[in-house]
């Protein structure tokens, strides 16, 4: 019962994690093979079924963020696909109803390090007033050598920063909206360092 409602604690790092970042060095090694293989031990099953839950996911087309997306298409959510690429999140789309049989694939199209962008997102998915159990926060880039958006914002800056931020504030009746009526809304954001999660009660 447990495993099939997957109401697990975000895991805490343990204080081996938190000295081996410290010293910088050995904490590289929680990004090798050897990481990834010592951590999965201690992860839980994911196995709810998550029909009446809407997630959107920013930068989806690749990497955690499509990874997040098919393990989610496979547990029956609802998803929002966020992504700058409009041929290349069509094609995710298509695939992840294609292999899992989810026809409840919508995609959403927006350059992230443009806060006009994110702006214009924000007010489409307000618009449609459909509430989001779990906000994603993945899309990121590091940028170098260093670039400026065309509104004079350094680039990484504005994606993994300021866009996750205004995201949340201008999201945040939608949360709410999920959160009365599922009881918590999530918000992830995702780090290079790991991953950070956000209740909304």
């Amino acid at each position: 019962k447990s495993a099939l409602e997957d109401r697990f604690e975000p895991p805490r790092a343990e204080w081996r994690t938190v000295l081996a970042d410290k010293l910088v060095v050995p904490g590289m090694a929680g990004f090798t093979r050897f990481g990834y293989r010592s951590a999965r031990r201690h992860w839980n099953p994911v196995s709810a079924y998550l029909r009446d839950r809407h997630i959107l996911i920013t930068g989806a087309t690749s990497g955690l963020g499509l990874a997040t997306a098919e393990a989610l298409a496979a547990r029956g959510a609802e998803l929002t696909l966020v992504a700058r690429d409009a041929h290349k999140a069509k094609r995710v789309a298509q695939d992840l109803e294609r292999r899992f049989g989810n026809k409840r694939i919508h995609v959403e199209i927006a350059e992230l390090s443009m806060l006009e962008d994110v702006r214009a997102l924000t007010a489409r998915l307000l618009k449609k007033g459909k509430a989001i159990d779990v906000l994603v926060n993945n899309a990121g880039a590091l940028v170098n050598p260093r670039e400026e958006t065309d509104e004079g914002l350094e680039k990484s800056f504005a994606l993994l920063l300021l866009s996750p931020y205004l995201l949340v504030e201008r999201l945040h009746p939608l949360l709410r909206k999920a959160a009365s009526q599922h009881g918590v809304a999530r918000v992830v954001n995702v780090l290079s360092g790991g991953m950070y999660t956000q209740k909304i009660h």
